[in-house]
């Protein structure tokens, strides 16, 4: 029987719609390729050696998020509440 871990590694979450392209803000338009901050829908990718920081407040419903590098969210901010897949 696999692990969780294991099982989660064999996840098909598509291509990325939004992919983080330095470490800063997620409200920052510049984190990302394209400039264009997720939307509702999106499929996002943190590769490794970025660190994006959630530090604000959004609706979107995200499709799903693939974290190599680092997602970090602000003390006062509530973790992404409306996602598909993790």
């Amino acid at each position: 029987m696999a692990s969780p871990a294991e099982d989660f590694s064999t996840l098909n979450l598509g291509q990325p719609t939004h992919i983080a392209q330095r470490s800063s803000s997620w409200f920052d338009k510049s984190t990302w390729q394209g400039g264009e901050i997720p939307n509702a829908g999106a499929k996002v990718a943190i590769n490794n050696g970025v660190s994006v920081t959630y530090s604000g407040q959004n609706d979107a419903a995200l499709h799903s998020i693939d974290v190599d590098g680092q997602l970090k969210f602000a003390a006062n901010v509530a973790p992404l509440q409306k996602m598909h897949g993790l």
